[in-house]
């Protein structure tokens, strides 16, 4: 992939790969060499965000929030969130999760002002599924957040073969 232009993106399968002649297939039968494809880069123009407040009460993790990534695109986004604990001797947990499974950082505070938690994450596809998940260091106590945001522009590449 060229990344400096965001000019091309070459698709050479390994020669072991029982689908190698793939990409001329599908070339032929769209009568095209090249198909342009949707790629997201991180910045900070916001794409989509949920701003409410969220509270988590005790220590086990729990889905508060999620964001669908439109069909057409994939690639790598800027996500943040504000998190806050209700006391100081205890830990706020937030985290970034796709469709369930953990891809980002274990983010945590113990301050009871919010705190902005920023990460960029590689590898979303479209469909899938953004999620912020809290949890307390303490079963009864509060993790809050909010101002869920998702970040990022949308870019032109050409699949060619």
């Amino acid at each position: 992939m060229n990344n400096t232009a965001f000019g091309s993106v070459e698709i050479r399968p390994h020669e072991s790969d029982h689908r190698a002649g793939m990409p001329d297939a599908i070339a032929g039968a769209l009568g095209v060499a090249s198909l342009p494809i949707k790629h997201l880069t991180p910045t900070d123009d916001l794409l989509s965000s949920e701003d409410s407040e969220l509270t988590q009460y005790g220590s086990t993790w729990t889905k508060h929030e999620s964001i669908q990534i439109p069909k057409h695109l994939f690639g790598t986004l800027r996500i943040t969130f504000d998190l806050k604990s209700e006391d100081v001797s205890r830990t706020a947990y937030g985290q970034i999760r796709c469709n369930g499974a953990i891809v980002g950082a274990q983010q945590d505070t113990t301050s009871t002002s919010y705190v902005t938690k920023t990460e960029d994450i590689d590898g979303w596809v479209a469909g899938a599924t953004i999620e912020l998940w809290l949890n307390s260091s303490v079963v009864n106590s509060y993790a809050y957040a909010e101002n869920f945001r998702i970040y990022g522009v949308e870019n032109t590449v050409t699949a060619s073969w």
